[in-house]
């Protein structure tokens, strides 16, 4: 008994920290609600429920999902839902999240990292079946079944899993590279992005909503996938905030609430969709260049082991590479610049062998191995 209680309550703060976080977003939600139908322009509270799906272990989600479906109950009955419409509400973020879950591969889906491109295509495209399916059975078991409705609900429910889930997993899963998160450059970056965003947001003169865009994007290029899924939150929240308060663009050009909503979601999503693929790039490249450093360091470490070296010839340039052993095999002599010289440096009977398999692999492109007597310029070889 006591080693199960031990257990149970060392489970305890993740889901904790998860049911407190949609707590809390959704009662910000409900208050910067515009809509007549009664949801707001982004529902981040989906994205934390999945993003914990997607990081925690079997128990730990189990005990999420329970603390998740009590607090959704009491937000939207305090927010002047029906007690039919509040469970039909929570039935549908539950089932929309467990369903996320599912379709990224059930327990195998916290080793899905989503700075991988394909595992955060199939993200998206579990988000969107998700929000469909929860949006249908939503409008079927609160007995509110409209078109306004069920559009509103995928938008919504969609936009805050793409955005909030990807940053909370970006946080958990890299570990490697969350230092640079949290770095000074990091911190410029995201200031940027906040006073691009009050710049876009908050005033109605002057048309910046351009700004926003751009900060986005030195972000991304500043710090990878995290510095562009932050700054699409960062814009997110403070667009969101603004726009309610009916201080910005949004309300002067778009006087209809529905027009403002539809008009700062579409803003949000052409955010996500034109930053990520650029961020995905530049995170394959770095990751390219880490591989291929290490794998350059391993090759240095076996060639000084082994005693033998590698080169290469630019047919173009007329140039050599040497790795570092090879330069080390002429010392003290300079390794030679061109081919003919590097012939000359081999004793006569290997020269002739080593001019053959280098004319061969001239015209082959087809490396080759070669042992042979370098004659070094004090005679010895």
């Amino acid at each position: 008994m006591t080693r199960r209680r031990s257990n149970f309550l060392s489970d305890l703060p993740a889901p904790l920290a998860y049911t407190l976080g949609w707590l809390l977003c959704a009662f910000a939600a409900l208050e910067l609600t515009q809509g007549v139908d009664g949801i707001a322009a982004v529902w981040p509270a989906s994205g934390i429920f999945v993003a914990a799906l997607l990081h925690l272990d079997r128990q730990r989600r189990l005990y999420t999902s329970v603390g998740v479906a009590i607090v959704s109950v009491g937000a939207n009955l305090w927010g002047g839902v029906s007690l039919i419409a509040s469970i039909g509400f929570t039935v549908a973020n539950i089932v929309e999240g467990w369903l996320v879950f599912m379709l990224m591969g059930a327990d195998a889906a916290n080793r899905r990292l989503l700075d991988h491109p394909i595992n955060l295509f199939r993200f998206a495209g579990a988000v969107i079946v998700a929000s469909c399916f929860s949006a249908l059975m939503a409008a079927v078991l609160s007995a509110t079944f409209t078109p306004v409705f069920v559009t509103s609900w995928i938008s919504t429910v969609g936009l805050g899993m793409l955005i909030v889930a990807p940053v909370i997993l970006f946080v958990v899963q890299d570990t490697v590279r969350l230092s640079s998160l949290f770095s000074l450059r990091a911190l410029w970056a995201f200031l940027l992005v906040m006073f691009a965003s009050f710049a876009g947001f908050a005033q109605a003169e002057v048309p910046l909503l351009v700004l926003p865009l751009v900060a986005v994007s030195i972000a991304t290029a500043m710090i990878g996938l995290s510095g562009a899924a932050f700054g699409v939150l960062l814009v997110a929240a403070i667009g969101s905030v603004l726009t309610a308060l009916d201080l910005g663009p949004v309300g002067v050009f778009f006087p209809p609430i529905r027009e403002q909503v539809l008009f700062f979601q579409v803003y949000v999503l052409a955010l996500l969709i034109s930053s990520l693929p650029v961020a995905l790039i530049l995170t394959k490249h770095r990751r390219n260049l880490v591989d291929l450093a290490n794998a350059n360091r391993f090759l240095e470490a076996a060639e000084e082991a082994a005693k033998v070296g590698h080169w290469r010839h630019d047919p173009e340039e007329k140039t050599i590479y040497w790795s570092a052993q090879a330069r080390r095999l002429f010392e003290p002599d300079e390794p030679p610049r061109t081919l003919p010289e590097m012939v000359e440096r081999f004793t006569d009977e290997d020269a002739l062998r080593f001019s053959g398999l280098l004319d061969t692999a001239l015209t082959s492109a087809v490396p080759f191995h070669f042992e042979g007597r370098i004659a070094r310029e004090d005679g010895t070889t």
